[in-house]
């Protein structure tokens, strides 16, 4: 029951069926007592087939189990041993079971008996099942059983197909009918069956056959199949109890039936009432399908004369066979008016003239015409039009019999569009544009109409602006010089050409409240094409103009804590120096390194070293002067520039600086934290030439002062020991010389990871450097690289890198197929060397690595101080195939001003934009238009810095390409991509799961 509890109707029914299976069991049983221990019937197994061909299959175990036990039961009462009990419960059991298994192959479950094939089904699944329970009687139990096994067959067989078939159709409203409409004729039927199977048994057993049978086959055909199977019982009854008797041709006068008797008798009864029950099931199949077919007509009447549409169908001629209610009504004729009439009496002459030209020829030859536009004519006259569309109906030779035509009222609707033509133009016009502000005017440029979106930004109702000149609603100014700017709506009005502002404007409305907006205007024509007047269309942008003055103040600006940026300190050092050769003014800068910040960072990450350089920038800000200019030129180093100030104030400024940072603690999840400061201070007069060598120099005294023992302020001066002991020294020069001699450069990888679907997988991945001390430590790119640049040892560094990183991805083909792009870091100085550039392509011809596998990565600061070396590199790369990206994209002033020039494929995003994209609307702002922009100029998109999956989520909902971080892999030596090697191509992960190994 599928673990479901059983009912309690279930539970009679079971018990019910068990005892109907246990009295039939019983009777089979008495009768094989009678006959050689072999009965001429075998009911119960064809009530219980009957029983589960009518029954949910979820009920069969009930109902199975119950008939068994009912089975085993009744043989132990009649006397027999338990072995044999229990073999015949098994092969009664089989036999049921492969008959049922037989006809559920066969047919739908529950089966109903509608075709004769279904009867004839039923006996052939009954003969494998019950010679299947035969045989495992003959088999198990021996000589004898096998000896009958035939006849015992044949009993359960005939017993199916006499008795399953009164199972499957007995139904009450079937049994109600014949108890009380059909009492009579039924009774009569009983009567004449038993009377004359009683005499006609008498005398010959043939006479059974050729008698019973025509009785059988006339009430089959007046009572069905139900009372049919009934009548076969009664004359198997009466036959079975004359034998018994002794009545009868076939008879043993010794008492009881033999093997013969009962063969003989299982024929008789088949020929009598297997055709009997065919003719039944044939008689009923006839009278459903010409019940179906009644009913069929009767809808189609129904719908053809009630439906809601006008429909007629007319004969070869064009003559009218029929029409619907609904085509009188709308027409105005009785049905006997226009019945045999042509149907193209009732079109107007011009539709009857198209009709017989066009539309009837075309029908007759494809029997299918599809709305074709008439006038029909009323009994009244009044002309409506319609869209007419028909379908043929053939005759058994091809030719067309009939149509079914159906018509529809488009009177009003052509009426609609005939007034529409005029007004199309000026109400398409103003559709398109009522996303926006907008506001027409006739041709002599007074308003006549303001949308509400209009009414809130003028603040004028359309009440009050109707009949008004525009420039007394609409009054606009320029942006940037706040002067008023000309109605744009006079070049539509009088040169009948559209407009597109594309100055910074300004509405200032009604109430002096004030709008940026982007403006366009278009002349609004009549059929002739005369101007009738204008529509101009405003869209608030002030939002958007906020964003640009926010970006360009990122630009200028570090987005972490707020402080000038790079760029922009070393814009205004530059004019401070030209103030100093100028004006003979005097100025210093300071150049402050933070101490310690790298172990905060390390020990509490990140997100503590932003913290802390946040808190530091308004500490430092609250010990300067007003018009000082405090900077964050890079990760820990801030620049200070202070203009008009001796070197003496500079000094107690600077000193001031290091000693807020000494006595300052920082506090990070319990964890308390001193670090200090070193200070490089310089002055700026008359002798320095550049902000580059002016940095480079407080740089180094910064660094003097770190060498000196950090936390303390190093003041340049001219013939400085210290810091020219300081650039004498040259420790990272020389440790990279040695890691450059001795090959200690190691190469990591980490995974690109494309953040849409529809991109390609495969390994993408970055090449990223570490150096091998002489104590095996790694040191990471950062402690070493900006000395190598300082020092003009990046472009063998470079060189370094793309040797090995081609000839290693040469030397191994396999991994090679499964990358479809590798990023080599490249640097400035190699940007603009040219020898560089040939030596890299020479690279490529010597390893004969596939160009289109790597792609080289550069700085956006360097590639803008380079602008021409690094256009003239990527396009002489590109044709060889390979890819460039733009790393580090928005950190810059000029990043989208150099955009278009720079021929790269990938922009990296800056990832202080996107560590903090989730909380930071500003950074969200800067990261979405960098993505639109790059889109915009057919370029893919990378974010860094992806540490979690807050911040996968929304880059992925802004449309970003790659994603790069530490949350979707981390750096990992070029041996683990080979453990990719080993599996499958279809094994590898793509996407956030990309991990190499």
């Amino acid at each position: 029951m599928g673990g479901k509890p059983v009912t309690r109707a279930q539970g009679i029914r079971f018990l019910a069926v068990g005892l109907a299976y246990f009295l039939t069991a019983l009777l089979k049983t008495e009768l094989s007592n009678e006959g050689d221990n072999i009965a001429v019937l075998w009911p119960s197994n064809a009530i219980l087939i009957g029983v589960l061909l009518r029954a949910n299959p979820h009920c069969w175990p009930g109902y199975f189990g119950s008939c068994l036990l009912a089975d085993l039961v009744a043989s132990k009462l009649m006397g027999e041993s338990t072995s044999i009990a229990l073999g015949f419960m098994l092969a009664n059991g089989l036999a049921v079971a492969v008959t049922v298994a037989c006809m559920q192959r066969l047919m739908p479950l529950p089966v109903t008996l509608r075709e004769p094939s279904q009867l004839l089904a039923l006996v052939g699944a009954g003969l494998l099942g019950t010679a299947a329970g035969a045989v495992f009687i003959g088999v198990v139990y021996g000589t004898f059983y096998w000896a009958a096994w035939p006849t015992w067959w044949l009993a359960d067989v005939v017993s199916i197909a006499l008795i399953t078939p009164v199972l499957l159709s007995a139904s009450w409203p079937v049994a109600k009918t014949l108890l009380t409409k059909r009492a009579i004729e039924t009774a009569m039927a009983l009567l004449i069956a038993a009377a004359v199977t009683v005499g006609v048994f008498h005398s010959s057993s043939y006479a059974l056959v050729y008698l019973t049978a025509p009785v059988m086959l006339w009430f089959s055909f007046r009572l069905g199949l139900f009372a049919c199977g009934v009548l076969g019982l009664v004359i198997t009854i009466i036959v079975v109890a004359l034998t018994l008797q002794g009545v009868g041709p076939i008879a043993s006068q010794a008492g009881g039936i033999s093997l013969t008797t009962i063969q003989t008798l299982q024929i008789y009864l088949s020929l009598v009432i297997l055709p009997a029950l065919v003719i039944s099931i044939e008689r009923e199949n006839r009278l459903r399908a010409e019940a179906e077919i009644i009913q069929s007509q009767a809808r189609y009447r129904s719908l053809y004369h009630d439906t809601p549409a006008m429909l007629h169908s007319i004969d070869r001629q064009g003559r009218l066979l029929s029409v619907s209610a609904y085509w009188l009504t709308i027409m105005g004729y009785e049905g006997n008016e226009v019945i045999g009439r042509r149907s193209t009496d009732f079109i107007s002459d011009a539709s009857r003239r198209y009709a017989i030209e066009v539309v009837l020829p075309a029908f007759m030859r494809s029997g299918v015409c599809r709305d074709i536009p008439y006038q029909m004519v009323k009994k009244n006259g009044e002309v409506f039009d319609v869209l007419l569309s028909a379908t043929a109906e053939y005759n058994p030779d091809g030719s067309v019999a009939h149509s079914l035509t159906v018509m529809h009222d488009v009177t009003a609707r052509n009426r609609a569009e005939a007034a529409l033509v005029t007004e199309k133009e000026r109400i398409q016009v103003t559709l398109e544009s009522i996303g926006d502000g907008v506001i027409t005017t006739d041709a002599n440029g007074r308003i006549n109409y303001l949308n509400p979106t209009a009414e809130a930004m003028t603040g004028w109702l359309l009440a009050a602006a109707q009949g008004k000149a525009l420039p007394d609603v609409f009054q606009i100014i320029n942006e940037s010089t706040r002067e008023p700017v000309a109605d744009p709506l006079a070049p539509c009005l009088t040169g009948g050409s559209a407009v597109r502002s594309t100055n910074p404007t300004v509405l200032t409305n009604r109430h002096g409240a004030e709008y940026s907006i982007e403006i366009s205007a278009a002349p609004i024509r009549d059929a002739n094409n005369q101007v009738l007047g204008a529509v101009l269309v405003f869209h608030d942008v002030s939002e958007q103009r906020r964003l640009q003055r926010e970006i360009a103040h990122q630009a200028q600006h570090d987005a972490l804590t707020g402080l000038v940026n790079r760029r922009e300190f070393k814009r205004r050092l530059q004019r401070a120096i030209k103030t100093a050769q100028t004006q003979n003014s005097e100025h210093a800068l300071c150049y402050l390194d933070l101490d310690q910040f790298k172990l905060v960072n390390d020990t509490c990450g990140h997100a503590s070293g932003d913290a802390l350089l946040q808190q530091l920038a308004v500490l430092f800000g609250k010990n300067i002067r007003r018009r000082d200019t405090l900077a964050r030129l890079g990760g820990d180093e801030f620049g200070l520039l202070l203009e008009h100030c001796s070197l003496d104030r500079a000094l107690q400024i600077a000193n001031t600086l290091r000693q807020t940072v000494e006595g300052f603690r920082f506090c990070w999840n319990g964890q308390h934290f001193r670090i200090g400061v070193s200070i490089g201070l310089v002055p700026i007069t008359i002798a320095n030439s550049s902000a580059a060598s002016v940095l480079q120099t407080a740089d180094s005294a910064c660094y003097v002062a770190k060498d000196g023992g950090r936390n303390r302020i190093h003041i340049y001066r001219e013939h400085d020991v210290e810091l020219a002991r300081r650039h004498g020294e040259m420790q990272w020069v020389a440790r990279i010389q040695q890691a450059l001699e001795e090959n200690r450069f190691q190469l990591y990888a980490q995974p690109i990871v494309p953040l849409k679907a529809t991109l390609s997988g495969g390994i993408h991945c970055e090449l990223l450097l570490r150096l091998v001390e002489n104590d095996g430590k790694i040191s990471p790119p950062g402690a070493f690289m900006p000395a190598a640049e300082r020092y003009n040892l990046a472009v063998a560094i470079d060189r370094w890198v793309v040797t090995q990183a081609l000839r290693w991805l040469a030397a191994h083909p396999a991994l090679l197929d499964r990358i479809t792009l590798c990023t080599i870091n490249l640097s400035g100085h190699s940007i603009g060397d040219r020898f560089f550039h040939a030596y890299v392509l020479r690279q490529f011809d010597d390893t004969g690595l596939p160009a289109k596998k790597i792609c080289f990565e550069i700085t956006e600061t360097a590639a803008v101080a380079n602008l021409a070396d690094a256009t003239r590199f990527m396009e002489a790369l590109k044709t060889r195939g390979c890819c460039f990206s733009l790393d580090d994209f928005g950190s810059g002033l000029s990043s989208f001003a150099y955009l278009k020039a720079l021929p790269v494929n990938f922009l990296k995003i800056d990832g202080l934009f996107v560590k903090d994209i989730v909380d930071d609307p500003i950074d969200l702002a800067m990261v979405r238009s960098i993505n639109e922009i790059g889109h915009l100029l057919g370029k893919k998109t990378i974010a860094e810095y992806i540490e979690n999956d807050a911040i996968l989520d929304k880059l992925r909902g802004l449309g970003i390409d790659y994603g790069q971080g530490y949350g979707l892999g981390q750096p990992q030596p070029l041996s683990a991509l080979l453990a990719t090697v080993s599996r499958p191509a279809n094994s590898i992960k793509t996407g956030a799961d990309t991990h190499f190994i």
